[in-house]
């Protein structure tokens, strides 16, 4: 995993993700676990969880163990500051998770930084051995369309009182991968020492992750995409369509059993 490239970028996180809707993705969280389950989680372990904005308002939100890993030890420390902390432990999201869940979730396009196929296998393995009777497993991964609309040939200069970011992309449609390149000007007496963070992510056809799921132990319930209303329950089978309409879907898993 890529625990430096989180390092000094810890710093901006929030400021980069501010646009998100961090409380519509709550809802859909606890949603479709309450839909399926007529119940509340009892317990939720968030991987890859960096500065804690999921986990804080699932917390805040009256859910009684809120568990959140993270590599990066920055990410971290930033999550711990906030208001209504979860509990933050260090680990990387490959690592056999101990205990048992209800729901499980990995946000923000985290799973995009698994760049090769026997890693999610592992992941999906390590999940089903942890989730509860009745648990849930929602992930979400960012699209062919979103890389190609959004993050091919970006390029965005901050100008603040930190110092400089500069935050450049590129898609590789032939190896769907792609690479963001920040460089940080952090001001130091009176010069700028310059920083680089490096961050790959291997972008994954839709059909592909399903393939996946299903030679894993656990079942498909449903993928979907957030839109401004509700979400919406993709049912068309034809997962290219989905690559090339949809900028971020969402899986939710479940156990075959249950």
């Amino acid at each position: 995993m890529q625990k430096q490239a989180y390092s000094l970028f810890a710093r901006y996180y929030d400021e980069y993700m501010a646009h998100v809707e961090y409380d519509k993705w709550v809802d859909f969280i606890l949603g479709s676990y309450t839909r399926r389950y007529k119940k509340s989680p009892d317990k939720i372990l968030e991987l890859a969880c960096g500065t804690g904005n999921i986990a804080s308002r699932l917390v805040r939100r009256g859910c009684k163990k809120v568990d959140a890993t993270d590599i990066s030890d920055a990410m971290l420390d930033i999550a711990k500051s906030k208001p209504f902390p979860a509990n933050y432990q260090i680990a990387d999201m490959l690592v056999p998770i101990i205990d048992k869940y209800d729901l499980i979730i990995l946000l923000f396009d985290s799973l995009n930084y698994l760049i090769n196929d026997i890693d999610i296998s592992i992941l999906l393995n390590n999940v089903r051995n942890s989730l509860s009777n009745k648990g849930l497993f929602i992930f979400d991964i960012s699209t062919i369309r979103n890389c190609q609309e959004n993050f091919d040939g970006f390029i965005n200069i901050e100008d603040e009182e930190r110092g400089f970011v500069i935050h450049e992309s590129e898609f590789d449609n032939s190896k769907l991968m792609q690479t963001n390149h920040i460089t940080f000007f952090v001001p130091e007496g009176d010069f700028f020492k310059r920083y680089d963070e490096n961050h790959q992510q291997k972008i994954y056809r839709v059909e592909a992750i399903v393939e996946l799921i299903k030679a894993s132990a656990l079942k498909l319930y449903g993928i979907y995409c957030l839109t401004d209303s509700e979400p919406k329950l993709i049912t068309t089978t034809d997962y290219a369509f989905a690559d090339k309409h949809y900028s971020r879907v969402f899986f939710v898993l479940g156990l075959d059993n249950a």
